[in-house]
């Protein structure tokens, strides 16, 4: 089908100088080919990311960078994620690494992108310039970029402006467009293997890609297959990890102490543990001191498990020490990196049903499958009965001379650690038409529909019920040994931890709401916890029989059945326009015809979750992790139109031509009522070596389905407690009064106060659905650098800025609590969305409710750039190819409270709605080549990130003396050897040096993997002759 016809006066110029752009774009690893003996890649009138109007590759109005095919192969990488997360305005991706350390594993394994570190939900992702659909059964927008096939992937478009009139909703900080390879002819594979160089975190990849021509060249049929697997790296296996952890902490020569401003308020040390749990029990005698007649309290009488004075260590918060008989915090990181296997199919085709209509279809299955230990399970206040025989001996002195005495255990029970076994299938369908309706007229009807099914295996997660009838232990009269109470009374209700169980033991035995039937054939097996756990830790699902807890953890998670989730979301979308010339109308200005394009789009997207019937009871059978069935839908009709106006062209000097760009969406949803967003660019053509562009945007996101409809789930809570005396020095004067006035209203000492919460608390997440879309506005202004006098040098310069208003915000836990305080009274809408403990631990904070709502306001704006040059070295010496592209970041002003209040989170480690904001991004890259032989060199650069914030160095000076990270630098090499036109061999190293993470973190600024050494082969025939045609 030919393409649609542009009528540009001057097409050979317009055609040189968008070359350049696109060459700009990012540098390339191949060489070009020339045009009539000119120094000028072959450029063909496309539809371009950014707008669905037929125009010249790298002829944009806003910024575009693409990312090739060939430049990934030469990273050396197979995840998409790694690398197009080098881009300065990607830098903020969740990866694998990342999106592993999680404790709910929700997201676990897959790889997100965020541009601008706006969020990934404000983030478009697209393939052929189409939606995709979510891999996530949330509601959330999140594409798992491990779902684009990487064999068939042409080239990599990052819009870096304002996309929402062109594709709508969630296009605020830009789209990323996955362009596939089309009418592909021949067989092509690819393997690749790695590892780190630990010998550990191996890698494999594979491709295969078979394409052809059919019934005379009208139709192409492109299939492909690859799989990708990934080994996981855990915590352990990093010395920094465990081992050696380090971590900034409170200084204990200053915590709780008159602050001396020559001494730093926080350091860096290791060794940090749980001061309330340990992993084989802190045990707090209660009761009836009859020495001193008084009641004990928490903390009078603590044992550990050989009932020796349990050590504390060094206090630095109040519920952390530095050293002593606690559970080290590391042990509650979940890993580096989950194992994960990807597994895709992909056929694409296209037919020319006649010489003016052609169908063409897309169909692909993805089925990844990614496994991620959790965080063990826990328990604070739990009252252990006195006939408990495993109550050692050594124990009888601390309880002499104690009337009604109560052990109480306080335990972390490592060899309870849950793994999540997650399995997504994605499939999608694309089918449509498309072609010419007049020779200035052309249209295209597709329907687009996607579907992922999430299945969640939890293994090793304990049952409530379970849990306390085995901990619940009593001598067998018959037999002399420990037993389970409910085995010799089935009607005996065991005690049970109100503090961190949402177990409501008025339900015991009731089959309805019970995972087992007490008795004496209930398979209850009696749990020592006086026995350290720790060992279990690194095998979790799977104890050594020689255990002697190994019977009970086998009945306390039900014998290894795993409780079971199923999600499912679904995208349907029907889209179809028209594209055109006015000069079809009569219609054409001095330098050419209007060109235009008219469309309408109907999407849909439904989720739904059917939880474990035990996770979703509400009785509490698991811990802390309550969650109800959902379902939820939403639609939208949009009607969109664009228009590209060449308003003059050669009227002078400096006025070589101008082009004019506009874009306007009107959207309906279901949800939220109607939006408009619209779009407008400018592309001046100064002279044949300079290129200015801009564009101004008006972008809206809708509330997802998550945001809405999200069911009150339960949720795990330990907010910072700014009332905390070591908390007060660095806060403001409202926050200090309030906290006064409410601490003194429960009988407490404002001065002496100490949150010392050990363990999470129970309480609600859930969805707002009264939220309203968000809104922003996006300037880009650029130059485009070609100079005649130094032919392949290209130079590209854009400013951009984006601000955006009624951001969508969930408010964390401690940003509920700091604005409660910070208000100018308590009465205000977030103290009501948590309490303080009245009876236990007096003034802890507890059933704390969170909600997203429409309060942030956004600010960003930076600078990207981009040097490319080529050059034949000549004398037989080979060819050059360098290039230079990054991205400055003047400011990242986030408000992370719904209080009218922005941070600057620019050169941040961590950010509001991403990972990490460096400053300074840029890359380096080198190619040479020669004959069969190339040799690529890729250097990557991050600028220093702050630790804490301006705010935060203003009210503590002295807050520390490690204030940022080292600025990373990381080297990759690749060798290649071209053994004949289809067959090569690579082996490169990526991240030579072996750059570690920084202190105290694991994955910042760069991962734990280390250095990665990897070599593949690549053939590629044009036909096999062993491969018959089925469509002759």
């Amino acid at each position: 089908m030919p393409a649609h016809n542009c009528n540009r006066t001057n097409p050979h110029r317009t055609k040189m100088l968008s070359a350049a752009i696109s060459l700009a774009l990012f540098p390339l690893t191949s060489p070009l080919h020339a045009q009539d003996g000119a120094n000028m890649p072959q450029l063909e009138e496309v539809v371009v990311t950014g707008s669905r109007i037929t125009r010249f590759e790298g002829d944009y109005v806003a910024p575009v960078l693409s990312l090739g095919s060939e430049q990934m192969e030469s990273a050396g990488t197979v995840n998409i994620e790694d690398f197009v997360s080098e881009v300065g305005a990607l830098v903020g991706s969740t990866g694998s690494f990342e999106s592993a350390s999680g404790s709910n594993g929700t997201n676990t394994g897959v790889n997100a992108l965020n541009m601008r570190n706006l969020g990934t939900n404000r983030t478009l992702v697209m393939v052929n310039g189409r939606r995709h659909v979510s891999s996530i059964a949330t509601g959330e927008p999140l594409v798992d970029t491990n779902t684009i096939p990487t064999a068939l992937v042409e080239r990599i478009d990052i819009l870096t402006g304002a996309a929402s009139a062109v594709y709508g909703a969630d296009a605020v900080s830009g789209a990323v467009n996955f362009v596939l390879k089309d009418d592909y002819e021949g067989f092509d594979m690819r393997t690749q293997a790695g590892m780190s160089g630990e010998g550990d975190a191996e890698q494999f990849f594979a491709s295969f890609v078979w394409g052809n021509n059919f019934a005379d060249g009208r139709g192409n049929v492109t299939a492909s297959y690859e799989f990708r697997g990934q080994e996981s790296l855990q915590i352990f296996e990093r010395d920094y990890g465990l081992a050696e952890r380090l971590y900034l902490v409170n200084n204990p020569l200053e915590y709780r102490k008159t602050d001396d401003p020559n001494v730093p308020d926080r350091i860096v040390a290791g060794d940090r543990r749980y001061i309330y749990t340990a992993p084989d029990g802190r045990y707090d005698i209660l009761g009836f001191n009859t020495a001193t007649g008084q009641p004990l309290g928490f903390g009078d009488i603590a044992l550990n498990a050989r009932g020796q004075p349990f050590d504390a260590g060094q206090a630095v918060s109040g519920a952390t020490s530095l050293g002593g008989d606690g559970t080290p915090t590391a042990f509650f990181t979940s890993q580096f990196m989950p194992e994960s296997d990807v597994h895709a199919i992909n056929l694409n085709s296209r037919y020319d049903l006649t010489d003016n209509a052609t169908a063409f279809s897309e169909i692909k299955f993805v089925k990844t499958d990614t496994v991620n230990p959790r965080s063990p399970s826990f328990t604070s206040v739990l009252e252990l009965s006195m006939e408990n025989p495993f109550i050692p001996d050594s124990f009888n002195t601390a309880l002499t001379g104690i009337q009604d005495p109560v052990v109480n255990l306080a335990r972390d029970d490592l060899e309870l650690r849950p793994f999540n076994d997650i399995t997504r299938d994605t499939y999608r369908v694309v089918a449509g038409i498309r072609g010419d309706m007049t020779d200035w007229l052309n249209y295209e009807v597709s329907l687009n529909h996607g579907v992922t099914e999430v299945t969640s295996r939890l293994t090793n997660i304990r049952r409530e019920d379970r849990y306390f009838a085995a901990i619940d232990v009593v001598t067998d009269p018959a037999t002399g040994q420990p037993t389970c109470r409910s085995n010799l009374d089935p009607s005996a209700v065991p005690a049970v931890d109100n503090i961190v169980s949402s177990y409501n033991a008025g339900v015991w035995g009731d089959p309805a709401n019970s995972s087992f039937t007490p008795g004496p054939n209930s398979g209850c097996a009696p749990f020592n916890p006086f026995f350290d756990g720790t060992s279990g830790y690194f095998t979790p699902g799977s104890l050594d029989p020689s255990n002697p807890n190994a019977a009970a953890i086998a009945f306390m998670t039900g014998g290894g059945i795993p409780l079971v989730d199923n999600g499912k979301i679904e995208q349907s979308v029907i889209n179809g326009f028209v594209a055109g010339s006015s000069s079809g109308f009569g219609l054409e200005l001095p330098a050419g015809p209007i060109d235009f394009v008219l469309g309408a789009e109907y999407r849909e997207e439904k989720v739904r979750n059917n939880v474990d019937p035990i996770r979703s009871n509400p009785n509490g059978l698991t811990p802390l992790n309550f969650e109800r069935n959902s379902s939820a839908s939403f639609d939208v009709s949009e009607v969109f139109t664009e228009l590209s106006a060449p308003i003059f062209e050669d009227l002078g000097p400096f006025m070589q031509a101008l082009r004019l760009d506009g874009a306007y969406r009107f959207s309906d949803y279901s949800t939220i009522g109607q939006t408009s967003a619209f779009s407008i660019g400018a592309n001046w053509t100064i002279n044949d070596s300079v290129i200015v562009r801009g564009s101004f945007g008006r972008a809206v996101r809708s509330p997802n389905l998550s945001e809405l409809f999200s069911p009150d789930n339960e949720g795990s809570f330990r907010p910072d407690d700014p009332c905390e005396q070591a908390n007060l020095g660095s806060q403001s004067a409202n926050t200090i009064a309030n906290c006064a006035a409410d601490l003194s209203r429960l009988g407490l000492d404002p001065n002496t106060f100490v949150s010392a919460s050990p363990v999470g608390r129970p309480g609600v997440i859930g969805g707002n659905p009264d939220l309203a879309e968000e809104t922003s506005d996006t300037n880009t202004y650029g130059i485009v650098l070609t100079p005649t006098f130094m032919p392949g040098l290209v130079a590209t310069l854009d400013v951009w800025e984006i601000e955006m208003d009624q951001g969508i915000l969930y408010p964390n836990s401690t940003e509920i609590v700091e604005r409660c305080y910070d208000s100018p009274t308590m009465d205000n809408p977030f103290c009501s969305l948590f309490t303080r403990a009245t009876d236990g631990i007096v003034g802890v904070i507890i059933d704390v409710e969170q909600r997203p709502v429409n309060v942030s306001q956004l600010n960003t704006s930076g600078v990207d750039f981009s040097l490319s040059y080529q050059a034949d070295l000549g004398f037989d010496r080979g060819s050059l190819t360098l290039g230079l592209n990054g991205s400055y970041l003047n400011e990242l002003l986030v408000q992370p409270t719904v209080a009218p209040r922005q941070i600057d989170q620019a050169g941040m480690v961590t950010t509001l709605l991403g990972q990490q904001a460096p400053k300074l991004v840029a890359n380096f890259s080198a190619n040479w080549m020669r004959g069969p032989l190339s040799l690529n060199y890729r250097l990557h650069h991050q600028g220093e990130l702050d630790i804490y914030t301006q705010e935060q160095i203003e009210r503590q000076p002295d807050i520390n003396d490690y204030m940022n990270t080292k600025k990373l630098f990381v080297h990759d090499i690749q060798a290649e050897y071209r053994f004949n036109e289809g067959l090569k061999a690579y082996v490169g190293v990526n991240n030579l040096a072996d750059r570690e993470p920084d202190l105290t973190y694991l994955n910042t600024p760069v991962s734990a993997r280390g250095r990665f050494v990897y070599m593949g082969l690549s053939a590629e025939f044009s036909s096999l002759p062993s491969l018959s045609n089925p469509f002759r």
